[in-house]
């Protein structure tokens, strides 16, 4: 699966953050891609922002149905940073979103951006962590 530039500067910055954490870098997925594309998507034409759809799927539902085998996912999302750089500084000042890029335990990352201009968030983005 082909990764558009911003997605692909996620992956780099994150890996930039874990290897000067002494942590294994984390592989690009396609199916972890495609889940989180799909909900940075979903987001943003819907208006909402939530680890779940309105319908209630969780992001280890959205990971399985893109066809990742592992119920050990978890998921960063953010709105309103225009940039690769932004966001991830947004997460990193989040205990939690932090928590997710620094885990060990992950082994495989999918980035999905979305840009919506007439959308209230705008910019939305995706992070899906995964070990299979």
């Amino acid at each position: 699966m082909q990764i558009n530039t911003y997605e692909s500067k996620v992956v780099q910055l994150v890996n930039d953050i874990r290897r000067q954490n002494r942590l294994q870098p984390l592989a690009i997925n396609g199916a972890l891609t495609q889940a989180a594309r799909r909900h940075s998507q979903d987001m943003a034409m819907r208006g909402y922002l939530d680890h779940y759809s309105p319908e209630g799927r969780s992001c280890q539902e959205r990971a399985r149905a893109a066809g990742y085998p592992s119920q050990f996912v978890g998921e960063n999302i953010a709105y309103g940073s225009p940039t690769p750089e932004q966001v991830v500084q947004k997460w990193m000042d989040s205990p939690g979103h932090r928590n997710n890029i620094l885990n060990g335990n992950y082994r495989d990352i999918g980035v999905g951006f979305y840009h919506h201009p007439t959308s209230r968030y705008k910019y939305t983005w995706t992070q899906v962590f995964g070990s299979r």
